[in-house]
């Protein structure tokens, strides 16, 4: 091969790599465009997800005329809202922590039936009963009360007066 064919040979090749890095150019620019349009989908996706978050919030918190509260798998209480706190008579800060037999009678306690309504609503995926309640005062009231699992970790309890 002589010194001609060789360096047509080379800018050939030369041509084609820079060729293929022109079309490589515009693929990335494209993968590029693609990304950042998903990256924006993300963020607009995410902003709808917490302004949904904080208005579900902002309905449990200010519910006057429901209990609503989370529970962990044991009983113990984890979140408390206005309802609750107007219904049975306790602050978040005076419940937290405490365990749901509190809101029992000593008959119900004796029954056993925190633990029962607690292993249904595990089981079944939602219980729900009527009947005496305590609140801090200690005054009873009839109670329609609710629990449904939310996920493997915490129960729901919704209870209206």
């Amino acid at each position: 091969m002589n010194k001609t064919n060789s360096a047509s040979t080379n800018l050939t090749k030369s041509g084609n790599y820079l060729a293929e890095l022109r079309f490589s150019g515009n693929e990335i620019a494209v993968r590029l465009k693609e990304k950042e349009n998903k990256e924006a989908a993300l963020i607009q996706a995410n902003k709808k997800l917490k302004e949904n978050e904080e208005k579900y919030r902002l309905l449990v918190e200010r519910a006057k005329d429901y209990a609503i509260f989370l529970v962990d798998l044991t009983g113990h209480i984890k979140t408390w809202n206005a309802g609750a706190e107007h219904i049975k008579g306790y602050t978040a800060n005076e419940i937290i922590g405490k365990h749901i037999s509190i809101f029992y009678t000593k008959e119900s306690i004796k029954n056993k039936e925190p633990e029962y309504n607690l292993k249904t609503a595990k089981e079944k995926g939602r219980f729900e009963d009527i009947g005496w309640r305590l609140r801090k005062d200690g005054t009873k009231f009839w109670a329609d009360i609710i629990f449904t699992a939310l996920i493997k970790a915490h129960l729901t309890a919704l209870v209206k007066n």
